[in-house]
C-alpha cells in the first residue's frame, strides 16, 4: 500500500482504472480495487480463523459504547473497537472451532491509568422513619 503526504492536486480520493484512494484516519492511502474469488471451497485453517473473528466480533457488540471510550488513547491510526479486537483476540478467547471459550479475567474493554481517588472521607447519617 502506498501513502500520499501531498499530491498535485491534494490527496486521491475515488477510483481511478485499478486503483483506489481515499482518507481513512487522517490517512491517505491507493490500494488495488479487489479481485473477485474464484475459489469455492474453504480450508479448515479458512473456516478456523473466520469463525473465531466472527465469535469474537459477536463478543465484543454490547461493549462498543464502553469500548470506544476505553480504547480511545490506545488507538492511533485504527478504531477503538479494532484496537480491543486485536488486544482480546489473541489473550481472552481460547479453543478451536466451534468450542470457544472466552477467559474472563483477560477479557479488557478498557485500557490506561486512572488516578486514584485522594482524601475519602466517609460519614454515617442517622436514618429516622
Amino acid at each position: 500500500m502506498a501513502k500520499i503526504k501531498k499530491g498535485i492536486l491534494g490527496a486521491i480520493s475515488g477510483k481511478i482504472g485499478p486503483v483506489i484512494g481515499g482518507i481513512w484516519k487522517g490517512i491517505p492511502y491507493l490500494r488495488q480495487v479487489p479481485k473477485k474469488k474464484t475459489k469455492k471451497t474453504k480450508s479448515p485453517a479458512q473456516i478456523e480463523s473466520r469463525q473465531k473473528l466472527k465469535f469474537m466480533n459477536e463478543l465484543l457488540v454490547p461493549f462498543h459504547p464502553y469500548v470506544s471510550i476505553g480504547f480511545m488513547h490506545h488507538a492511533e491510526h485504527r478504531t477503538e473497537i479494532s484496537a480491543a479486537f486485536s488486544e482480546n483476540y489473541h489473550k481472552a478467547v481460547i479453543g478451536s472451532y466451534p468450542n470457544y471459550i472466552v477467559v474472563y479475567h483477560e477479557f479488557v474493554i478498557s485500557k490506561g491509568n486512572l488516578p486514584m481517588i485522594e482524601d475519602v472521607t466517609m460519614e454515617l447519617q442517622a436514618l429516622t422513619f
